[in-house]
């Protein structure tokens, strides 16, 4: 029963707590939302456009050269805008020789111009706006940018022209010219936009202009009358050939000679003969005189040429050339070549002239003949290192030339035989004037000879100092007025030596001395090695070789040949070489040499 009534107490408490809270705390606000939509089509659509370039009836003109004068047109086209968005039109040029940009100092006198019609202003780059690599927008005559519409609408005319003043030597440019067509709303040229590009490119051939030069013609005095009716003279001036062992060697083994410089023979008509006469048959202006050549030249190895009418000087111009060849694989024939010091011409020529009497028909009659009569008419060039060899007087010796720290000077000179009735080969020297040299070392290990040029026919030679032993060749490269180059080919010695006194008593008294020094056989200079001996073998020659001196043994003292400095002079006689220009590099011989 009490269980109950507390049971009852509790859910009348609860009840009262429920009643207490719906009355003190309001209701919570529902609300409810309803809504509705609908599409309205307006027209608006939005899509991507291109910015497209073409170009139309392109015309690039092939072959272009320039010598000089006025704009020279190179390329022509018609810009057209095949996209479908308007664009801003940009260009550049590029001009390069060999796939290389030329820079702005070899650029100084070039002009590129691009015509646009009456569409845009000209454009004229000259040096500081090519090859800026940038694009520069094209102006109107008002300064604004110029657009292309889309559609073919307002097609741009384009004309490519090249200036620069009068060329000096030939060569060939690349001119590009590049067009973009960028966004309209692009506001640099080189901007990362909506772009397309199209190029004109062509070639200019760069041709220097041909001055002619005066025709020479030799001085009077130089002129001799030794002809057939005294009427007609000549000159030999230049009539002298100069040739070397070697020409352009590449068809081995065979080897050509040919002649280095010009042989004219100038001949002097009377100023009172026409040049030009009527001929009988046709009426029509032929040469009065024909030169020919009677007698051909014993050697066949000198031929006329060519044979040019110089009516300016009122004569003739006859040009004489050298050719002949020889195989190298022959011992035989290497042997006579090399000992080959001239070519003789002993050649009778003449004139003929245009005769009519009258009754026959013209022809052509001996009017003068002229005897040439010569056997240093073509000569060898040698080096002033090389001597006329006193054994046999039509030959010289090539000998090796010895460098050394001092520097060797070495001329170019012409081998002839003397005018004595026992014939003997000398020197004599050369003259180059329209000629040019060079010269190589070929050496086997790295750079020991130091050269340079002195002269327009002489240059320098000398040793590295600290040179070990090597071989070396000296080529001498000439190339004359005919084109032709010639070589001269020398051995170079790089080897210096020591002369090694072996340990034995040496007086210091000076009678011993002498006699020591006049008991010497033989000091002798060789080309290849220093050969000296004195008393009891005493002396030995080696080169100079690092490993080698520290084996030697016994050596009182190491003498230097070059100067031979020790208590036992070695007197050694100093004269210049008989015939050489080298007449401040001396070279030592014997007293015995000096008797030779």
């Amino acid at each position: 029963m009490g269980k109950l009534k507390t049971i009852l107490c509790m859910l009348t408490k609860i009840s009262l707590l429920c009643f207490a809270f719906f009355v003190l705390f309001p209701s919570l606000q529902v609300q409810a939302v309803f809504s509705d939509t609908a599409n309205i089509n307006m027209g608006i659509k939005l899509e991507l456009g291109t910015v497209s370039l073409a170009a139309e009836d392109t015309n690039i003109i092939n072959p272009v050269s320039f010598t000089e004068g006025g704009p020279i047109l190179i390329a022509s086209s018609k810009l057209v805008n095949d996209g479908n968005l308007s664009g801003k039109l940009a260009y550049k040029i590029d001009v390069t020789k060999e796939n290389k940009p030329l820079t702005a100092d070899e650029l100084n006198d070039t002009e590129i111009s691009i015509n646009f019609g009456t569409l845009a202003n000209k454009v004229e780059a000259t040096a500081t706006t090519l090859n800026t690599n940038s694009f520069t927008f094209v102006k109107n005559s008002s300064g604004s940018d110029v657009f292309i519409e889309p559609d073919s609408v307002g097609k741009v005319p384009v004309t490519v022209s090249y200036k620069n003043s009068t060329s000096t030597k030939q060569e060939k440019l690349k001119i590009k010219a590049t067009f973009r067509l960028i966004q309209s709303n692009a506001s640099n040229a080189d901007a990362n936009m909506f772009l397309d590009e199209i190029m004109l490119e062509n070639s200019i051939l760069l041709v220097p202009k041909v001055i002619e030069e005066k025709s020479y013609w030799p001085d009077k005095s130089t002129f001799t009358n030794k002809t057939s009716n005294n009427k007609v003279t000549y000159s030999l001036e230049k009539m002298e050939m100069v040739f070397s062992e070697v020409y352009n060697p590449k068809n081995y083994p065979i080897k050509e000679i040919k002649n280095l410089n010009k042989a004219v023979l100038y001949i002097q008509l009377p100023i009172e003969e026409e040049l030009k006469t009527t001929d009988y048959k046709t009426g029509k202006q032929i040469d009065t005189f024909k030169f020919y050549s009677r007698t051909p030249n014993a050697t066949g190895k000198v031929n006329v040429e060519s044979i040019e009418l110089d009516e300016k000087n009122h004569g003739y111009k006859v040009t004489f050339s050298l050719l002949d060849s020889y195989d190298s694989s022959d011992p035989n024939k290497v042997q006579e070549y090399k000992n080959k010091l001239n070519y003789q011409l002993h050649q009778q020529f003449g004139l003929e002239k245009y005769t009519f009497n009258g009754y026959d028909d013209g022809y052509y009659d001996t009017y003068a003949e002229i005897g040439i009569d010569n056997d240093n008419y073509a000569s060898r060039l040698v080096l002033s290192s090389d001597i006329p060899n006193e054994t046999d007087a039509w030959n010289y010796e090539q000998k090796i030339i010895p460098l050394s720290a001092a520097e060797k000077t070495i001329t170019i000179k012409q081998l002839n035989k003397n005018s004595n009735w026992v014939y003997k080969s000398e020197f004599k020297d050369v003259r180059f004037t329209e000629e040019t040299l060079e010269f190589e070392v070929k050496e086997k290990d790295s750079k020991l000879v130091d050269y340079s040029l002195i002269s327009k026919n002489a240059f320098s030679l000398k040793l590295n100092p600290g040179g070990n032993s090597n071989e070396a060749t000296l080529n001498v490269i000439i190339t004359g007025d005919t084109k032709n180059t010639l070589i001269i080919s020398r051995k170079l010695e790089l080897q210096n030596y020591l002369v090694k006194i072996k340990s034995a008593k040496i007086s210091s008294t000076t009678e011993e001395t002498k006699q020591q020094t006049n008991s010497e056989e033989k000091i002798k200079e060789p080309s290849s090695m220093i050969d000296s001996t004195v008393p009891n073998g005493q002396v030995i020659e080696e080169p100079i070789d690092g490993d080698d001196q520290e084996e030697v043994e016994e050596v009182e003292e190491v003498v230097d040949s070059s100067s031979a400095d020790s208590d036992a002079e070695i007197k050694e006689e100093t004269v210049p070489i008989e015939n050489s220009d080298q007449s401040t590099s001396e070279e030592k011989i014997s007293d015995e040499q000096i008797n030779e």
